[in-house]
């Protein structure tokens, strides 16, 4: 009967009444609204879009301190030469030198029959 009470009364006054909730039911743990799940689910994949949007590095990326930085930049301005070219030039270099060097040692240690020479000694010399 409260019911039909209630739905009479809407009726006669033409607004809405608000309804109770259940005495049974718990109250929220956290406050209503979107949920968090979907806030980071929305952040990863912004993250993700953005990563995509980026080129991707075709080559070595390096950190060196301000003073070889200068130099190198000086170097370039020198030469009449980007700073790319003076840095591949550089790594070349090094890389020659450091894979001749390691060549050189491997021989080496690989033939022990190689030719022993020996400096006498200031001492003995008549």
């Amino acid at each position: 009967m409260a019911k039909a009470k209630k739905k009479a009364a809407k009726k006669q006054t033409g607004k809405a009444t608000k309804k109770k909730t259940s005495a049974k039911r718990a109250p929220a743990a956290k406050a209503r609204g979107k949920s968090s799940v979907k806030k980071s689910a929305a952040k990863k994949s912004a993250s993700k879009k953005r990563a995509v949007k980026k080129p991707a590095a075709d080559g070595v990326r390096l950190g060196v301190s301000i003073e070889l930085d200068t130099r190198l930049r000086n170097l370039a301005v020198q030469m009449d030469l980007s700073l790319e070219e003076v840095l591949i030039q550089a790594m070349t270099e090094f890389a020659d030198n450091w894979e001749d060097h390691m060549r050189t040692v491997r021989n080496l240690n690989a033939s022990d029959d190689r030719m022993q020479l020996s400096v006498p000694d200031d001492d003995n010399t008549p």
